[in-house]
């Protein structure tokens, strides 16, 4: 691959991470509240740039995790593997050889995990979809509706905050959460090229993007 590229102002710059393998691809990109831009890559190298200084920290990189998340919640960042959660406050002067990790939260298997625009984070664990701030379960949508071998490849929120998700292997399609917390599944039968789903997004206008397996990108009303 041809690696990580930041684009600032205009200017591209390489930041050293992911060239030359699959393995290094990027499963994880946040902003913390410093501004700082965090990068989690799927072979466990933790990368922070932070005007333009970058730092690259190794983190459960000895252990596959199919999951590598990171996200800000409030002044804390939290990173996430298969077996669990991480958080840590990200100041400035970081020690370069080990970074000040203040809780580890673990998990039985933890899927995919989205920072909530409303404050807290989704969290997809252990065959639940679940909404958390920090440490306090708000709510708890039941298990999963999509297959339980399914994969789930991407997830965003729609302009109310409901979840949606996409998931890949098994095609599952995707799942549009209400506020009722009752999921609709769209798949090919209601107009998607495919069932494979490699991204999501919900642009202002309320119409959710769908990128497929197949190469394909849709839009949905």
């Amino acid at each position: 691959t041809a690696g990580i590229k930041l684009i600032k102002n205009g200017r591209i710059s390489d930041v050293g991470l992911g060239r030359g393998s699959h393995e290094g691809r990027l499963l994880g990109v946040c902003e913390d509240s410093g501004g700082a831009v965090w990068l989690y890559t799927a072979d466990g190298q933790l990368c922070r740039d932070r005007d333009g200084q970058v730092d690259v920290w190794s983190h459960e990189a000895q252990r596959f995790s199919s999951c590598r998340a990171v996200f800000a919640e409030k002044s804390l960042l939290w990173v996430g593997v298969n077996w669990g959660l991480f958080s840590m406050i990200p100041t400035a002067d970081l020690d370069p050889r080990e970074l000040p990790w203040q809780q580890f939260v673990p998990i039985g298997t933890l899927d995919f995990v989205l920072a909530a625009r409303g404050g807290g984070h989704w969290r997809l664990a252990d065959g639940r979809v679940q909404r958390w701030q920090t440490n306090q379960l708000q709510r708890d949508f039941g298990p999963y509706p999509w297959k339980s071998t399914a994969h789930v490849s991407a997830a965003c929120e729609d302009r109310e905050g409901n979840l949606v998700v996409g998931t890949l292997s098994e095609n599952d399609g995707v799942f549009w959460f209400g506020a009722d917390g009752k999921a609709e599944r769209i798949s090919r039968s209601k107009g998607l090229s495919d069932d494979g789903i490699s991204s999501l997004c919900v642009d202002r206008e309320g119409s959710l993007w769908v990128g497929t397996a197949g190469g394909r990108l849709g839009g949905l009303n």
